[in-house]
């Protein structure tokens, strides 16, 4: 069953992610994208040393958006898996 919490929470977390770097118009949710998001996070990877919070933020945004790109191609909901790690 989907959870309509979790799901507007990631679509929050990718809303977040492109205002983050909104001078960035190919950030439109298509697959090409992802390779601007790769980018990104390894800019963020490499600069100044992030604390856990902006570390944690930056990973729920991208991970937000990344899930929201995969959702919008292909279909799927957003859910807790019932066990293992991610369960909730």
């Amino acid at each position: 069953m989907p959870d309509e919490a979790l799901a507007a929470a990631m679509c929050s977390h990718a809303r977040e992610a492109v205002a983050r770097v909104h001078d960035r118009p190919d950030l439109d949710y298509s697959i090409r994208s992802l390779r601007l998001v790769e980018q990104l996070i390894e800019e963020a990877r490499v600069g100044p040393e992030l604390d856990d919070e902006t570390a944690r933020a930056l990973a729920m945004a991208w991970g937000g958006y990344v899930g929201e790109v995969f959702r919008r191609c292909w279909g799927g909901e957003w859910l807790f898996p019932e066990a293992g790690p991610f369960r909730r």
